[in-house]
């Protein structure tokens, strides 16, 4: 911890207020190789020192949210949003299996992770950490749920849906593979520890991606009252009294 708390602070005094830096930018500040930048740069994010942003390989920067990154590579971001709601093909039919029920449907985002990460949870046997897991899954269908109501909040839950979700997943899978071990392995339980603690972490940030689509609506609703309240004074509507 103490490590990640002087790299963040290293970094983020190197990015300052940019809401896109160049890696390039960041490794020649800091004398290190761009491809580290990028590990060191995606370990903090996964750790929620930069919550909203994301070290971006492919394009050799770093982005302070989704905003920027769409903003700087829009082609991109339009290609990815039609590959997160592409429907998924249908499986081959299998005559000598016994067909699985088909999957509950959450939402129009092709919400393959989100019952992938279900899976995983029901598997993991600490009460504790099982607990914390279902935590998540709750805050994960409520996002689900919130932009099945609201479409055009979907560019928002991008990074959530693409980066997030299998995270979680990936987090989950390991803990299962090592759990039987944890009390014969001092590297299964620092495992195990080092889960739960990520996954509060990815917690309070669903919470906090929760929080930022309710308050983009909240400040589309005040614009609408605020426009209402305008043409009602303009036409003398909110007059006490009768107008002459």
């Amino acid at each position: 911890m103490h490590r990640r708390a002087k790299y963040f602070a290293w970094y983020r005094a190197i990015i300052g207020g940019r809401r896109e830096c160049p890696i390039t930018d960041i490794a020649r500040a800091t004398g290190r190789k761009p491809q580290r930048v990028v590990r060191d740069l995606q370990d903090l994010v996964r750790h929620g020192y930069f919550p909203l942003g994301f070290a971006d390989a492919e394009t050799g920067c770093f982005y302070a949210d989704n905003d920027a990154y769409r903003s700087r590579n829009p082609e991109k971001a339009k290609w990815e949003d039609a590959a997160v709601q592409r429907p998924e093909p249908a499986p081959a039919a299998q005559p000598a299996q016994r067909p699985e029920p088909a999957p509950e449907q959450t939402g129009p985002l092709g919400d393959a992770h989100l019952r992938e990460y279900r899976r995983r949870m029901e598997l993991v046997q600490d009460p504790a950490l099982h607990e914390k897991a279902a935590r998540l899954y709750a805050h994960a269908e409520d996002i689900f749920a919130w932009v099945q109501l609201h479409p055009e909040c979907t560019d928002d839950v991008r990074r959530f849906c693409n980066y997030y979700l299998p995270t979680a997943n990936k987090l989950l899978a390991t803990y299962n593979e090592v759990a039987p071990h944890k009390n014969d392995s001092h590297v299964a339980a620092r495992i195990e520890s080092e889960v739960s603690r990520v996954l509060d972490t990815m917690t309070t940030a669903f919470c906090g991606l929760m929080d930022n689509l309710l308050q983009n609506t909240a400040v589309d609703m005040q614009a609408e009252i605020s426009a209402l309240e305008t043409i009602l004074a303009q036409e003398g509507l909110t007059q006490s009294g009768p107008m002459l």
